[in-house]
């Protein structure tokens, strides 16, 4: 097959989940033959094609480029244009079902569409070319992606996401096939899109896949290489992320006795600096900045997602899982779906905060006395869920038309 994939950002423009997940699944997909091309948003208006581990990149123009994230001084109009910009204003979004036509493809799976257009579900359509969509996020149904709001969930559509939202998810309906990243996305969007097109008799689960190359490199991470036993967050520094929580859990309790708390990643400075007063005067807390994964699973014994939001998958997860990690998350989203309840990791509710040092608590008691049981499960559920050639042949039953 010749598989288009699109998404709004990519590398270098912004390397995040989604475009993690989408080069993983390009390369596994390429290795069985296929041939692969991903297709984005040129942020800096520069459109050309490049090649990141021999798959091709094309990069195309689009209206909406000056709004994108990779811009670090968008205004917060900028934001809300990159999000109803290609929906509402007339010609606003960016026809690629040409690019798409030259390249010959027999099917194209989409992912992020804002700054882009979800027209382009239909303009591929009409030309003849099955649709795939895979959907990491919320942006179908909440402006701001995230169904969260002033510190809490939605469980609702608020009325400004009705509205603005509305276009967009009239056309998100219009795919031919859908792939969730967990079971919480899925049930998500089957209670607050109940007429869904589609989406619900032609709907499947797919957890995103391990990257080849981490594949390699995590093979290493084994063995503790440091003394004491140590705690790890890993992901950016914002309210969502649940870090605060963390700090404020592991202050307050018994577990600053006996670990130590690694974060790494990066924020906004003033929120950082707040983190940083916060942990101000203890020397069990380190903030690494940003940090090479490999590193740092290296580095620590047990990983803890504490999201706040209802995040769909966070790769964090099944990452540290692959070195032999236990993790410790939130009950918000699909983060359950990465544990198995007490022998690969715990969950815990944010709303009830000192659960989490409970759990810390509890599994740094177990790993004290653990002979490596714990790691070669924990290793075990990230191979047989995330696996790039399980992931890759589960797309390709998808993709198959």
């Amino acid at each position: 097959m010749r598989i288009a994939l699109v998404n709004n950002t990519f590398e270098p423009f912004q390397v995040g989940g989604a475009e993690k997940s989408m080069l993983a699944r390009a390369k596994g997909l390429a290795a069985r033959g296929h041939v692969v091309r991903i297709f984005t948003l040129a942020a800096d208006g520069h459109a050309r094609i490049r090649e990141l581990d021999d798959i091709p990149i094309v990069y195309f123009k689009g209206r909406w480029a000056k709004c994108s994230p990779w811009h670090e001084d968008r205004t917060r109009l900028d934001k809300f244009l990159w999000h109803a910009g290609p929906e509402w204003v007339p010609g606003g979004g960016t026809d690629i079902s040409v690019l798409i036509e030259d390249f010959a493809a027999d099917v194209v799976n989409f992912a992020n569409l804002p700054g882009i257009g979800y027209e382009n579900i239909l303009s591929v359509r009409k030309a003849g070319i099955p649709t795939v969509m895979t959907i990491a996020d919320f942006a179908p149904l909440c402006i701001g992606t995230t169904m969260f709001r002033s510190g809490t969930e939605c469980r609702t559509r608020c009325l400004s996401c009705r509205l603005i939202s509305s276009q967009r998810l009239r056309r998100f309906n219009l795919a031919d096939r859908y792939v969730f990243v967990s079971r919480h996305m899925q049930d998500t969007y089957h209670r607050l899109n109940p007429g869904g097109g589609n989406m619900k008799s032609n709907s499947h689960i797919i957890f995103n896949g391990l990257d080849k190359t981490f594949l390699e490199a995590g093979r290493q991470v084994t063995g503790r290489s440091h003394e004491g036993l140590r705690i790890g967050f890993m992901g950016q520094l914002k309210p969502t992320k649940g870090v605060e929580l963390l700090i404020r859990q592991f202050l307050a309790s018994e577990v600053s006795e006996s670990a130590t708390l690694r974060i790494a990643g990066v924020g906004e400075e003033t929120y950082t600096n707040h983190l940083q007063e916060l942990a101000k005067g203890s020397d069990r807390i380190e903030f690494l900045g940003w940090s090479d994964p490999i590193a740092f699973y290296r580095s620590v014994d047990l990983v803890v997602v504490p999201s706040l939001w209802a995040e769909p998958l966070p790769r964090i997860g099944y990452e540290a899982n692959y070195c032999g990690l236990p993790v410790i998350v939130s009950n918000r989203g699909g983060c359950p779906e990465l544990v198995e309840t007490d022998k690969t990791g715990s969950v815990f509710d944010p709303d009830d905060p000192d659960s989490l040092s409970r759990e810390m608590f509890k599994w740094i008691e177990r790993l004290q006395g653990d002979g490596g049981e714990i790691g070669l499960r924990a290793k075990h559920k990230a191979l047989r869920d995330h696996h790039p050639e399980v992931v890759a042949d589960r797309y390709e039953q998808v993709l198959t038309f």
